[in-house]
């Protein structure tokens, strides 16, 4: 039996001058779960960057749960 199920995608790029430092995904499942995971890509531009960087993972952090909240109302909408 097939089973498909919907999923929300998001990806992001900590990038210093005109190079990626780390990269970060999240998907958000049709149920409203959350994985979210960050990579670094550049170990050296990131450590000496490492301020910038953290802040750009937490700013897609605080994205990501903003598309979780409105993927659960509008989860909540339909029910309703």
């Amino acid at each position: 039996m097939l089973n498909i199920s919907k999923t929300t995608n998001l990806s992001g790029n900590s990038t210093i001058g005109a190079e990626t430092a780390a990269t970060m995904y999240a998907v958000i499942s049709e149920d409203g779960s959350v994985n979210i995971s960050a990579n670094t890509c550049n170990t050296e531009l990131a450590a000496k960057n490492k301020e910038t960087v953290r802040n750009d993972i937490a700013a897609f952090q605080e994205a990501v749960y903003a598309a979780q909240d409105q993927f659960q109302k509008e989860l909540q909408q339909k029910e309703a």
